[in-house]
């Protein structure tokens, strides 16, 4: 074997510990085909990959975004569909290689990308079931088909792709995480994608790191981006340096958990359209806008109003860096579940303006910033409260701390801005003056701050308008006095309307309208209207132009008009009745009509009967005619009327002589003849009577008697006329009735006496009513009734009656039975009652109050009612509460139980009032004692019992409140040790308050790195002792190099390199080289591993035992020249080899880590 080839074996040799193997054959190590520029190239290729991996390894590290995918942390092996074939160095040459070692035609690629033709493809693959292919200029064209997850790499990593063109439509896969995302140099120099709207996203859950720091690309179209069932958009656009615009305004965001990092250090967007993200299933907010540095841009513009906040637990430097964002609107966030907001504003020196809502509140360590103090600004935040941005007038004055530490959502909850520094300005006067100038209202005068805004209006002056409202009406307050000028005009006035009526109020003529000015005068003057004349002018007739519509009535009566005369006349003109003169007023109506004229009738009537009266006389003529005359009945009666014979009819005409005569009848005579038997035929019908009359008749006596024929009262005589009937009748007679009425009670006048007789009895009499009555009248026992004939006497006595006696006996006690009915009273009075006793007591029958007794008459009644006892109430109303006095004492009991108190609330506060655990409700009964007693809360103590921590309840509430302070926590102790608990440094020991926060740190400890900082770095003080440790281990030593040299400084064999860790020892050893025996064992030959390199030299001499047999069997030594030639080759080749091996020795412990 030659030189070269025990060269290349020892290297073999050397990288046989590596995770691949390269072996290369003795015949193709030549120099036409090994350069030294070959192996650097390969070794940089390597480095590059390494430095992706390493990204990659380290994002999946700190995220854990691709370890929760499933993504491998070793680079999977590229089928050949997805790779040149690489370039064989031996025929032993592992699959490993393929993975971890740029092929020699894919290093002339990328050599040859600026020195080919740009349009020639340099390399080409499948990408799932994708084509595609690279040109020389960087162009990656992608056919269509389906991509596979991205936890395999994709094959274009090894390329400088400039510009990715989809030239069909292709699906993503499931995971698209760091599709285009440049966590090595993959994508370094890409600018442009282009047909991205071909790619189908339908599918993919995760899109993390899709875009992550590709920096060069200016123009991204993701608007048909099917998000839908995307979970995981953790740092997607983050880095995207160079990009001016992204519309995200579709993404369909309802499933995604993950936006962290999403737009970090997108620093050249001015606008976010984030209106449509639905972020209520995210619980990842961290470092969601880190970075931000657009001078222009503002939040309000990203409109965030809609976001749900309430699953997210992690919003670590969410704004972190938007260092020129004036103002932020988060009312919406609910931050309930928010358990990491470190330094969620930090360096977000220019925000002046926040907006909180309710559901938010800060975590202490938020690093809100806190305002400048200067002459402009407090250096506190206050609440916008009812006032504006610029001049706020809240009551929540807090500095950044204190807004952190204090701020309440439930009652907090508003816009928080600089507290600015105000300065009483100048008065602003306001002056109402008409064109002239002259004043017409006292001034009003406008004070506030220096640039606060000021707004004023118009006075409603009476009579008055605004004609010019001044330039300043509305201004700002200044150091300067200002004036502000209202000028009026006087104001149209109400109408005065004139009218003309009668006494009856009734419109004469058109009314006149005066118009003018409020305040000047006006004049009004009556109208003359034919017929009429004024009777009453105005009193307003005259006035003043007002505001209000105003009336002048002038009223008006008729003139008196000329006579009708009405005229009755025959037909001859020959006057039959004196005529009449009808008067009245011009332009009435009249009307006339015609008289009556006994045998007279109307045969014209005139045209002018009716018609109006004017200033004219007129004349109305009726002509009349005789009338037929009504019949004269000459009738023959007696003297009551009765008709004794057939009456005789005359007849002729109105104003013509009549003549009558008596008939003669048998039986009777004329005893009457009428005046008018003679006379004058008339319009109406006469009756001429004659009376006629009979013979007188004997008498009728008419007797009232006894059944034994005593006479009980004077006789009654009828008289009468022969033949006419009579009729008798029984008298009344006090206390007797007719038992038997005669049957001549009724018969006929003759000329012979008769005799009528009734026989009475005697009546019964009317009742006797015995009535037993109080003083008002009030029955008190049922009456007792008399009964007799009439004429009789009677007797009546008192009954006895319980609980009355009499006090009045009637003077009818005694007395005789008559018709009438009669009644006797006895009057009585009650009699005293025994008193009621009312109490007041306990259900155990303790008295509450003094009793109360009520005293009145037997049988009234008694109404008793509860008293009032403060803390006490009734509970039982006694069945006898009312009732009715008797002979008898009684008792009316009420029975009262204590009322309900109101509470007694026990709070647990520090000393500045915040409640520190749930209040505590005491309640009992009024007047009954309570005892509160402070509560144990973990990590404080009682500074304050309240004097009222014992006492009564009562009818107002009470509180009592304990002040506890915070408790010493117990120390925190952190620990520096390696994996196996070895103490690396001295402890450091955390104090504090219970419940306060604590923070730790590692601390710099020489030749040890932190590969484990504890979940409980930062945490809570408590009152139990705790541990926060860190975990460390050696770091990587600089290399030992063990060289075996002759006393010349010759290399005699390949050094040997000694790896391992700072401050650990190492052996070194001396090799066996035939011929050679060591001659210096050097002092560092063991020692301890450090952070510099060391070398550690055996030097030794050459054994001169048998030189013949030696050179037999070690062959013939090679030529000085020869030799000169191969060692140099050797140190060249080995010191690479050394490098190579150092590299991936280093990048296999940052895949592990």
């Amino acid at each position: 074997m030659g030189k070269c080839s025990r060269i290349l074996l020892l290297g073999g040799l050397l990288l046989n510990q590596a995770p691949w193997t390269m072996v290369v054959s003795a015949d193709s190590v030549t120099e036409d085909t090994v350069s030294i520029q070959d192996t650097v190239e390969s070794t940089i290729a390597v480095e590059q990959e390494e430095t992706l991996m390493s990204r990659d390894s380290k994002d999946e590290h700190i995220h854990s975004t691709k370890d929760n995918d499933g993504r491998n942390t070793e680079p999977s092996e590229l089928s050949q569909s997805d790779s040149s074939e690489p370039v064989e160095l031996n025929e032993s040459t592992s699959s490993s290689s393929e993975n971890e070692v740029r092929s020699q035609n894919e290093t002339d690629a990328i050599e040859n990308q600026t020195t080919e033709d740009p349009t020639e493809n340099m390399a080409s693959g499948t990408y799932g079931t994708s084509d595609w292919y690279i040109t020389y200029d960087g162009v990656l064209h992608i056919g269509s088909g389906t991509f596979r997850s991205t936890s395999e790499i994709n094959p274009w990593s090894r390329y400088r792709v400039k510009k990715i063109v989809f030239e069909g439509n292709v699906i993503a896969g499931e995971d698209s995480s760091y599709l285009f995302g440049n966590s090595g140099g993959t994508w370094a120099d890409l600018t442009e994608i282009e047909g991205l709207d071909k790619l189908d996203t339908s599918r993919v859950t995760n899109m993390s790191g899709m875009f992550n720091n590709t920096r060069g690309l200016t123009k991204l179209d993701v608007s048909n981006f099917d998000t839908s069932n995307v979970t995981n958009m953790y740092a997607m656009f983050n880095g995207l340096f160079d990009l001016t615009s992204l519309d995200v305004s579709n993404f369909d965001t309802r499933n995604v958990t993950n936006m962290s990092l999403m737009f970090a250090n997108v620093i050249n967007i001015d606008k976010f359209d984030l209106s449509n993200f639905d972020t209520r299933n995210v619980t990842d907010m961290s470092l969601m806008f880190a970075n931000l540095r657009r001078s222009d841009l503002d939040t309000f513009s990203m409109d965030l109003s809609n976001f749900d906040t309430s699953q997210v637990t992690n919003m670590d430097r969410m704004f972190q860096g938007l260092n020129r964002v004036s103002s932020l609107d988060i009312s919406s966030f609910d931050t309930s579940k928010v358990t990491n907001m470190s330094s969620m504003f930090s360096g977000m020196q220019s925000l002046k303006i926040i907006r909180l809502g309710q559901s938010f509140s800060f975590h202490t360590n938020a690093m809100l910033p806190s305002p400048i103090s200067s002459e402009i600004y407090t250096g506190k935040w206050v609440n916008v409260g009812t006032g504006s941005i610029d001049f706020p007038n809240g009551l929540n004055i807090w500095s950044a701390s204190e807004l952190m530490a204090n701020y309440n959502g439930e009652t907090d909850s508003d816009t928080y801005v600089w507290q600015p520094n105000l300065i009483d300005a100048a008065p602003v006067t306001v002056k109402y003056q008409n064109s002239e100038g002259e004043q017409l209202s006292e001034p009003t005068v406008l004070s506030g701050k220096v640039g606060m805004a000021y707004e004023s209006n118009p006075k409603e002056i009476t009579g008055w308008n605004v004609v010019k409202i001044p330039d300043n009406a509305v201004g700002v307050f200044t150091e300067e006095a200002q004036e502000v000028v209202y000028v009026y005009e006087r104001s149209d006035a109400a109408p005065v309307t004139v009218r003309y009526k009668d006494t009856d109020g009734n419109e004469l003529s058109d009314p006149t309208i005066l118009n003018g000015k409020v305040g000047l005068p006006y004049t009004s003057e009556a109208k003359e209207i034919s017929g009429w004349y004024v009777v009453e002018t105005p009193a307003n007739a005259s006035g003043i132009f007002s505001e209000e519509a105003q009336e002048v009535v002038y009223i008006y009566e008729r003139s008196d008009a000329a006579p009708v005369t009405v005229k009755y006349q025959d037909s001859e003109g020959n006057q039959l009745a004196e005529p009449t003169i009808l008067s009245g007023k011009v332009g009435l109506p009249y009307a006339s009509e015609a008289k009556e004229i006994p045998g007279w009738y109307v045969v014209e009537t005139p045209d002018n009967a009716s018609g109006i009266f004017s200033e004219e006389a007129q004349e109305v003529v009726y002509v009349y005619e005789r009338s037929d005359a009504a019949p004269v009945t000459v009738k023959y009666q007696d003297s009551e009327g009765n008709q004794l014979s057939e009456p005789t009819i005359l007849s002729g005409k109105v104003g013509l002589p009549y003549a009558s005569e008596a008939k003669e009848i048998p039986g009777w005579y004329v005893v009457e003849t009428p005046a008018n038997a003679s006379g004058i035929f008339s319009e109406e019908a006469q009756e001429v009577v004659y009376v006629y009359e009979r013979s007188e008749a004997a008498p009728v006596t008419v007797k009232y008697q006894d059944s034994e024929g005593n006479q009980l009262t004077e006789s009654t005589i009828l008289s009468g006329k022969v033949g006419l009937p009579y009729a008798s009748e029984a008298k009344e007679i006090p206390g007797w009735y007719v038992v038997e009425t005669p049957d001549n009670a009724s018969g006929i006048f003759s000329e012979e006496a008769q005799e009528v007789v009734y026989v009475y009895e005697r009546s019964d009499a009317a009742p006797v009513t015995v009535k037993y009555q109080d003083s008002e009248g009030n029955q008190l026992t049922e009456p007792t009734i008399l009964s007799g004939k009439v004429g009789l006497p009677y007797i009546s006595e008192a009954k006895d009656i319980s609980g009355w006696y009499v006090v009045e006996t009637p003077d009818n006690a005694y007395g005789i039975f008559s018709e009438a009915a009669q009644e006797v009273v006895y009057v009585y009075d009650r009699s005293d009652a025994a008193p009621v006793t009312v109490k007041y007591q306990d259900s155990e029958g303790n008295q509450l109050a003094e009793p109360t007794v009520l005293s009145g008459k037997v049988g009234l009644p008694y109404a008793s009612e509860a008293k009032e006892i403060p803390g006490w109430y009734v509970v039982e109303t006694p069945a006898n509460a009312s009732g009715i006095f008797s002979e008898e004492a009684q008792e009316v009991v009420y029975v009262y139980e204590r009322s309900e108190a109101a509470p007694v609330t026990v709070r647990y506060q520090d000393s500045a009032g915040n409640q520190l655990t749930e209040s505590t409700v005491l309640s009992g009964k009024v007047g009954l004692p309570y005892a509160s007693e402070a509560k144990e809360i973990p990590g404080w103590y009682v500074v304050e019992t309240p004097d009222n921590a014992s006492g009564l309840f009562g009818e107002e509430a009470q509180e009592v409140v304990y002040v506890y302070e915070r408790s010493e926590a117990a120390p925190v102790t952190v620990r520096y040790q390696d994996s196996e608990g070895n103490q690396l440094a001295e402890p450091t020991v955390l104090s504090g308050k219970v419940g306060l926060p604590y923070e730790s740190e590692a601390k710099e400890i020489p030749g040890w790195y932190v590969v484990e900082t504890p979940d409980n770095a930062s945490g809570i003080f408590s009152e139990e002792a705790q541990e926060v440790v860190y975990i460390y281990e050696r770091s990587d030593a600089a290399p030992v190099t063990v060289k075996y040299q002759d006393s010349e400084g010759n290399q005699l064999s390949e050094p040997t390199i000694l790896s391992g860790k700072v401050g650990l020892p190492y052996e070194s050893k001396a090799k066996e080289i035939p011929g050679w025996y060591v001659v210096e064992t050097p002092d560092n030959a063991s020692g301890i591993f450090s952070e510099e390199a060391q070398e550690v030299v055996y030097v030794y001499s050459v054994l001169h035992k048998n030189n013949e047999k030696e050179n037999d069997s070690r062959g013939t030594l090679p030529a000085t020249g020869e030799e000169t030639l191969g060692q140099s080759m050797l140190v060249i080749l080995g010191t690479l080899l050394i490098l190579l091996s150092y590299r991936i020795s280093k990048r296999k412990k940052n895949l592990s880590n």
